[in-house]
């Protein structure tokens, strides 16, 4: 199995050996999953300024691009608990992709193994999966400003109802935690992460282990995704969307770079040819336009086009003067920033 540098970390320690021999591994029953460094994290700051709709997941040591609202969550969904229905399921697929955007924030790639989590197994995606990951897309757990590692176990199997709440220790229930009703530092953390203090730069990190067994029974008893997270990882645990094309949250293109002619160089005295770098995300441009009046000593308004394309062909009317432009880029979310004024002379 192939180890990225905290599952390494882990191995040489012998941690993760005497976990594994916990429990055996079934890839179309409830799986274990999210193991972490026994050495305090690198803290991941929330929220998130983009979704990551590019799961990198190493795959016997080859790195592979995995759509990761698509593909990658809807395949981790039905290896890690593939029985569950759709409430854990959503609750699932949150916490499976804080971990997937934990790994992808920290070394841009994640494993494919329970030391990650479980992309590939015998069992296939069915509907329920892929309507999980799309119902959730683009959310992830998070405290304190800092971004949640989504930790998650088998648990009990013979998890009680109604409660919920096993009394076993043994396997891999030894790590779930049992949040409902608790916030702040009340909340209790997982020991199969780090466990932080209040003052640490990072404090957030871990609120907690779910529980997939726990999960089905707690979706059995009517509880809906959000309360089967409270449950886990606290009354106060955040659920955030990250912004982007995947998760439905579209945001403003950036501001615009490149545009040419600059710098109050004289052009010559026919067309002009403007250009300009392409903003992430637009759909369209406007580009607007002043020109300098001698007679009254200031900047006159003199035409905005809009445009789908980086270039644009003007013909100026005035002659011997100055012109200022600037371009915004757009789309459907919104306008974004102006660019930063352009100058040039017209014969």
């Amino acid at each position: 199995m192939y180890c990225n540098p905290i599952c390494d970390i882990m191995k040489r320690t012998g941690v993760l050996l005497s976990i594994l021999a916990l429990v055996a591994v079934a890839c179309t029953s409830v799986e274990e999953a999210s193991f972490e460094s026994i050495s305090m994290p690198q803290r991941v700051v929330a929220p998130l300024s983009s979704a990551y709709c590019t799961a990198v997941v190493t795959i016997n040591g080859v790195d592979t691009q995995k759509n990761m609202e698509t593909d990658y969550l809807p395949h981790v969904l039905a290896c890690e608990n593939f029985s569950a229905q759709y409430e854990a399921l959503k609750a699932l697929a949150i916490a499976a992709r804080s971990t997937a955007y934990y790994y992808m924030a920290q070394d841009g790639r994640i494993c494919d193994g329970q030391a990650c989590q479980v992309y590939s197994c015998s069992a296939s995606p069915q509907t329920r999966h892929y309507q999980a990951a799309a119902a959730t897309a683009g959310q992830y757990l998070n405290y304190s400003d800092t971004l949640t590692y989504g930790f998650y176990v088998a648990g009990d199997p013979s998890t009680p109802s109604p409660s919920c709440v096993s009394s076993s220790s043994s396997g891999t229930e030894y790590y779930v935690t049992y949040n409902q009703g608790k916030t702040g530092t009340n909340v209790e953390q997982t020991t199969l992460g780090w466990v932080h203090s209040p003052s640490d730069f990072g404090y957030g990190q871990n609120r907690g282990c779910l529980s997939q067994n726990g999960s089905i029974c707690l979706e059995n008893q009517g509880y809906s995704y959000m309360n089967i997270l409270r449950f886990y990882y606290g009354a106060d645990i955040y659920v955030s969307t990250a912004p982007g094309s995947c998760s439905g949250t579209q945001q403003p293109p950036p501001k615009v770079t490149g545009l040419s002619p600059d710098g109050w160089g004289n052009v010559g005295s026919s067309g002009v040819s403007l250009g300009w770098n392409a903003a992430t995300g637009a759909t369209n441009y406007d580009v607007l336009f002043w020109y300098w009046d001698w007679n009254s000593a200031s900047w006159k308004e003199y035409y905005t086009w809009n445009t789908t394309g980086t270039s644009l062909s003007v013909w100026p009317v005035y002659h011997d003067t100055y012109y200022a432009w600037t371009v915004k880029a757009k789309n459907n979310a919104g306008t974004g920033t102006q660019a930063d004024y352009a100058y040039f002379y017209l014969d």
